[in-house]
């Protein structure tokens, strides 16, 4: 059985990932990766445009909705 245990760090360099790994033998493998924080950092902001996106789409739903509804007020 794989166990995999893992630790995340800010630096000066980045975030660094620091993981632990055992096969079940008894040894450990250790291993650390630096993640740019650019990366993270454009990963968050996509996120929030992603968001915004959403956020803008439903805003004009209600909007077209609401003018709609306000069509079908004056029909009656």
């Amino acid at each position: 059985m794989v166990s995999l245990q893992a630790s995340v760090a800010m630096t000066e360099f980045g975030l660094v990932l620091l993981c632990k790994e055992s096969e079940g033998k008894g040894r450990w493998m250790i291993s650390w990766h630096v993640v740019q924080t650019e990366v993270v950092e454009a990963r968050v902001e996509v996120q929030k445009l992603k968001e915004k996106i959403v956020r803008l789409h439903e805003e004009k739903e209600t909007e077209r909705l609401e003018k709609e509804s306000k069509e079908l007020k004056n029909l009656l």
